[in-house]
């Protein structure tokens, strides 16, 4: 049944039910009432329905419409509206519906905004994840690359350290070994896993030629953490029969050593030791010292029998004609160079097999180095070179061997005597500070060329620019000069320039050396 068809027949209930019911009450109450009862019946009634009819028809219509106006929303609600306009139910519906359908369009607008903005939020982290991704791809890629590149130099290092001869030991800052190779397990007998974290001055124990332990402040490896490195890069180097490492079974071998800090953003962060076992060198160096020190003496006889004729022959200069006395005295000054050289070598030979005595005796330091000077004077007075004497007034009694620092201070004076120009000049100074003598003598001579100036302490060593100026040298002069200065616990160092001349500045402890028994003295040469 349809709507309009219920809404009809509901219409004919309600008129009928009154006038069934006043059908009743005439019934009841007689013919009084009969006539106005057929009279609404016949008239009232036929009226009340038609009226009903046409109102239903109308509400009907409405409803329908408004029936139509829902289906067609919820096919397409954009822009439907319901047309009814009364002011009864029907058209309160209708309001009620326009009023609904606005907010549900509004709210579809508005959630259409939300959804493209969604979207395009979401389009662009999509876009940045892609790039992110494609970034973290690059960089996963880098790392695979950095991580074979690593890995290959890693392989190359592990392989050049397995194959040096030395022994390589690494450390923390601490001093605990983080890393040693396989030369090192060899020749200490210690396995890495017994090494590995612990400090290494607990490990390696390290003695002088007596047999004292070093202190671990003067261990190489120590000062290079510390910073306390006495040159002016990173590397310490210790070598010679003085210094001693302790394999695990408390025998006990010679040692050269060097030693690097690793700096990391101007900080220290750990060391790198190198060692070689010199056993064999030593024995080496023994044998030719040896070798060097019989083959000089047996040289001092010739030489000096040579001098002794050479001197008479000079006395009897009135015999001689002046070409063969010219000769003769050639022969002497030559002579004089060859005795020079073999007591040059026989100093080093003692000096290498360590066999020199050492006194620790009272020194009035300035009466030596006077000496010295009065001894060169002639020379000086010679080339007309002007010789500058500074000394404090303060400086005490110093103790040590008078004949080691006699020959110290004669090597540099004459030096400087035969690197410097005529009428050069050459400036001595002494003075202390602390603990220490200082001596200095500056010239104002050759100078050392700056690409040898690592060389001059090393035996044979002249330099370029004065070999063709002096053939009387021998190149030992500053090797026993310094070998004097370590041997007393003294020190030197230099500063020069080309052409410009050499300054030496000489350092010896005041208290002096540990006095040392041995069997030979070392010569004067000049």
């Amino acid at each position: 049944m349809t709507l309009r068809n219920k809404v009809i027949l509901l219409t004919l209930f309600f008129l009928t039910v009154p006038f069934l019911a006043m059908g009743i009450f005439v019934f009841i109450f007689g013919a009084q009432a009969e006539d106005a009862y057929l009279l609404t019946l016949f008239i009232v009634v036929p009226l009340g329905i038609f009226s009903g009819l046409v109102i239903a028809q109308s509400f009907s219509d409405q409803i329908v419409l408004l029936t139509n106006t829902i289906l067609r929303y919820r096919s397409n609600p954009r822009g439907v509206r319901s047309v009814i306009e009364s002011t009864d139910e029907v058209g309160m519906l209708s309001k009620n519906f326009n009023a609904m359908a606005d907010e549900i369009e509004n709210y579809y607008q508005d959630l259409e905004l939300k959804v493209k903005e969604r979207t395009a939020a979401l389009s662009e982290s999509q876009t940045k994840s892609e790039l992110t991704k494609k970034a973290v791809l690059n960089i996963l890629d880098d790392l695979t690359d950095e991580r074979k590149k690593l890995a290959e130099t890693k392989a190359k290092d592990e392989a050049m350290l397995a194959s040096i001869g030395d022994g390589i030991i690494a450390t923390d800052v601490d001093g605990r070994v983080i890393f040693v190779n396989a030369v090192t397990q060899k020749i200490l007998g210690w396995r890495a896993e017994e090494m590995l974290g612990k400090l290494i001055h607990d490990i390696i124990l390290a003695e002088g030629e007596e047999g004292n332990l070093i202190p671990l402040e003067k261990r190489p490896i120590n000062m290079a953490l510390k910073g306390t490195t006495t040159t002016t890069t990173t590397t310490t180097t210790t070598t010679g029969p003085s210094y001693y490492y302790i394999r695990k079974d408390k025998t006990r071998f010679p040692v050269a050593i060097t030693v690097s800090a690793v700096i990391l953003d101007n900080k220290i962060v750990g060391a790198v030791e190198v060692f070689r076992d010199i056993s064999e060198q030593q024995e080496i160096d023994r044998a030719k010292t040896e070798f060097v020190s019989i083959a000089s003496h047996q040289l001092r006889t010739p030489p000096t029998v040579i001098k002794w004729n050479a001197e008479l022959l000079k006395r009897s200069k009135h015999k001689l004609g002046e070409k063969e006395f010219a000769m003769v005295n050639e022969i002497d000054i030559a002579n004089e160079r060859m005795i020079r050289l073999v007591g040059s070598l026989l100093n080093v030979s003692r000096l290498e097999m360590g066999t020199v005595v050492v006194k620790s005796d009272p020194i009035k330091i300035i009466d030596v180095v006077d000496n010295i000077i009065n001894e060169i004077v002639p020379e000086i007075s010679n080339r007309m070179i002007e010789l500058r004497k500074s000394y404090a007034k303060d400086i005490p009694t110093i103790y040590g061997d008078p004949s080691l620092y006699g020959i110290v201070f004669q090597n540099l004076l004459t030096n400087s005597v035969k690197y410097t120009h005529s009428r050069g000049q050459i400036d001595v100074k002494l003075y202390t500070k602390d603990d220490l003598l200082f001596f200095e003598i500056k010239d104002n001579g050759y100078g050392i060329p700056k690409s040898q100036q690592g060389e001059i302490f090393k035996k044979l060593f002249r330099a370029d620019n004065v070999r063709t100026i002096d053939t009387d040298g021998t190149g030992l002069g500053l090797y026993i000069v310094k070998s004097i200065l370590d041997l007393v616990g003294g020190s030197i160092r230099f500063g020069s320039e080309e052409n410009k001349g050499t300054t030496f500045f000489v350092e010896l402890p005041i208290k002096g050396p540990q006095a040392k028994s041995g069997t030979t003295k070392l010569i004067r040469t000049s």
